[in-house]
């Protein structure tokens, strides 16, 4: 029964006829993280802070590129999303809204280089996804959230790096400050009602 629980849980894999083996770390830690997040709600507050640790070091990345490598294909992603969330802002399209939220942070947890972080980040998904939805009903209008991350890349567009990271910093508490407003509950209708 143990076995069966550890590889549920993605600690172990069986691989028949070889046997029963431990999976790759990063799926472990992962999958821990994961759990962790969704069986106690004390630990929403803290995968944030790691997911703002991540993304951070993202940003940092972005702005030490050269020449020969430069930010603008990056930022040109980040503002996709930007469009994106205003397109369906514009047509009452909350799941594009809420899609184009978790690609926009997504892409600068890819900045990262750290393969741990994106598979951390990847395996958080759900939790990610759930806690956008809760911080988004604290939205009059979803072009205000458009605004806040393009607010984020204009800072990204120039040469100082810590006030890049400063920028992408300030969203953070925002977000802290939304999640102690909106109870653990969300609805489709909760969502509806914001559109």
């Amino acid at each position: 029964e143990a076995i069966k629980v550890f590889q549920y849980l993605g600690i172990l894999e069986t691989v028949v006829p070889k046997g029963t083996f431990i999976c790759r770390s990063s799926n472990m830690i992962s999958e821990f993280f994961t759990w962790s997040a969704l069986l106690e709600k004390k630990y929403m507050d803290e995968v944030l802070e790691l997911r703002e640790v991540f993304e951070q070091r993202g940003v940092y990345n972005l702005m030490r590129k050269t020449a020969d490598h430069p930010k603008t294909a990056c930022i040109d992603r980040l503002e996709a999303q930007i469009r994106r969330m205003e397109r369906a802002a514009d047509d009452g399209c909350y799941e594009e809204i809420l899609y184009a939220d978790y690609d926009f942070h997504w892409i600068l947890i890819q900045e990262t280089n750290n393969s741990l972080f994106i598979s951390m980040y990847d395996h958080l998904r759900d939790f990610t996804v759930e806690e956008m939805k809760r911080t988004h009903l604290s939205y009059s209008d979803f072009h205000q959230l458009a605004a806040v991350h393009r607010r984020i890349v204009e800072s990204m567009k120039s040469e100082d790096t810590g006030k890049a990271i400063e920028a992408h910093g300030s969203h953070f508490p925002l977000i802290k400050d939304n999640l102690d407003e909106v109870g653990s509950n969300i609805s489709a209708s909760d969502m509806d009602e914001k559109l």
